[in-house]
């Protein structure tokens, strides 16, 4: 299949007055939006820009960007989202590396030296142009979008994704949990991210709502206020949810809480999904278009917990040195690196993603941690997802980081940033703590506070800024 009609073209034909999009602005039919998308489309053509171009999108997390993303989609035009709160000259070199030739923002002022659109003048909001009487098609094997990585080991990469990508990352995750058309999803991860657009996906090819919510609400009132049936939350967030949860079962949608980005500590899943919150792990990276493995509806007991299998159309394998790997037809087409396409791929298509993992005869994942965050302590191997899980299991504390220091005796050791709820966590008290689950050698040395840079730093924390807060 080389191409495919429009998802928002095809929801409108089967259920033109259901929501696409719920808003703090408002909602929008499917059949809004087809109009809204293919008017939007008829005003890039009016900018001059042609299929394959690139065109950076800095807007805060709302709903034009996803009608700016489908009429690009449908001119070939390839967008690559920048969050927003990034200062103007980072963007400039993030724009740099990818060849973006031109950027839509809030404003159209973006003190670049290539032009900057105002949205208003991009998406066709007062535009009389019927939504079109025969199919929007699309090409999967047309470049969709370039992502940037969260950079967790310090320069971010930036990933390009085909339309083919994304389109069956969202078919195989709704095969796996399932979503329809009037089931709804709460956009509560930014659409700069792949995990963010993996949403949109899913929502578009299954004819499901988005729902964006308030800025200002917590995540429990906006899934109280709009009632979802599916949600995707981070670690933080899956705590947030669970110390906040009184009252959310008032509303009875909800079905699906995908949980990811990250490692989710065990007493954390065990305590939520005891609780009866319809949670499931998933294990994925931006280089697969979101979701690689994820829990299923029909996942049995003793392996819930993990990562789950791989969804379809995608493969997952061990290498023989413990890494995880990774190939299939959500596989991105390579990293762009000033214009140039760097393909980092075996002589079979697998690709190595750095993360070290164990799969059980049933073919579940278990994420280990990050191959490249592993420090020898002693002779002693130390992953510091490990103590960083071991950490967020006491009371009190919301998020932890483990980096490594070096030590005149044992090589390195590790030290720990933790930012507690309430009242300071007592070091000796924490110490202890841990004796009670982890050897003597992988209790931190040092204890460090929190900086506050890291709440911006996005869905993940960045290692070489806390490793080199140790300096």
């Amino acid at each position: 299949m080389a191409e495919i009609k429009c998802p928002i073209w095809e929801a409108a034909q089967i259920s033109p007055e259901e929501n696409f999009l719920v808003s703090p602005d408002g909602n929008l039919k499917f059949s809004e939006a087809e109009q809204l998308v293919t008017a939007t489309a008829d005003r890039l053509s009016v900018l001059g820009w042609t299929q394959g171009q690139r065109v950076a999108i800095l807007l805060p997390n709302d709903w034009r960007i996803v009608i700016i993303l489908f009429a690009m989609l449908r001119k070939g035009i390839v967008a690559c989202p920048i969050d927003s709160r990034i200062p103007p000259e980072a963007v400039e070199g993030l724009m740099d590396r990818v060849g973006a030739i031109a950027a839509i923002s809030a404003d159209g002022d973006e003190g670049s030296r290539r032009p900057a659109i105002a949205v208003a003048s991009v998406i066709g909001l007062f535009s009389s142009v019927p939504a079109g009487a025969e199919p929007a098609v699309i090409d999967l094997k047309n470049p969709a979008t370039v992502v940037f990585t969260s950079g967790s080991s310090g320069k971010a990469r930036a990933v390009l994704h085909s339309v083919a990508n994304h389109y069956y990352s969202a078919l195989g995750s709704n095969r796996n949990l399932p979503l329809r058309s009037k089931d709804s999803w709460l956009l509560s991860l930014p659409l700069h991210h792949v995990s963010g657009l993996g949403v949109v996906f899913r929502c578009c090819v299954a004819g499901a709502t988005i729902v964006f919510p308030n800025s200002a609400d917590s995540l429990v009132d906006a899934i109280y206020l709009h009632d979802p049936t599916h949600v995707s939350m981070v670690a933080t967030q899956l705590r947030r949810f669970f110390d906040e949860r009184e009252g959310w079962r008032e509303k009875r949608k909800l079905r699906v809480v995908l949980a990811g980005g990250g490692p989710i500590p065990a007493s954390l899943f065990e305590s939520v999904r005891k609780a009866g919150v319809p949670v499931f792990m998933t294990y994925g990276l931006s280089e697969m278009a979101s979701q690689v493995t994820t829990e299923g509806l029909d996942t049995p007991p003793q392996n819930r917990g993990t990562s789950g299998k791989a969804l379809t159309y995608g493969e997952v394998k061990i290498s023989s040195e413990g890494e995880i790997m990774v190939r299939g037809a959500t596989l991105f087409a390579g990293y762009v690196d000033n214009g140039e396409l760097v393909r980092p791929f075996d002589a079979e298509g697998w690709f190595a993603t750095g993360d070290l993992g164990d799969l059980s005869e049933d073919g579940s994942l278990s994420v280990i941690g990050r191959k490249d965050n592993m420090f020898v302590s002693g002779g002693e191997n130390i992953y510091p997802e490990e103590v960083e899980s071991a950490l967020c299991d006491l009371p009190g504390v919301e998020a932890a980081v483990v980096v490594a220091v070096d030590h005149p005796e044992f090589g390195k050791r590790p030290v720990a940033f933790v930012k507690s709820e309430g009242k300071e966590l007592d070091p000796a008290e924490a110490a202890l703590a841990l004796r009670e689950t982890l050897p003597k050698f992988k209790i931190p040395d040092a204890w460090y506070p929190w900086p506050e840079s890291a709440s911006r730093s996005g869905l993940k924390l960045n290692r070489a800024m806390f490793q080199q807060l140790t300096r």
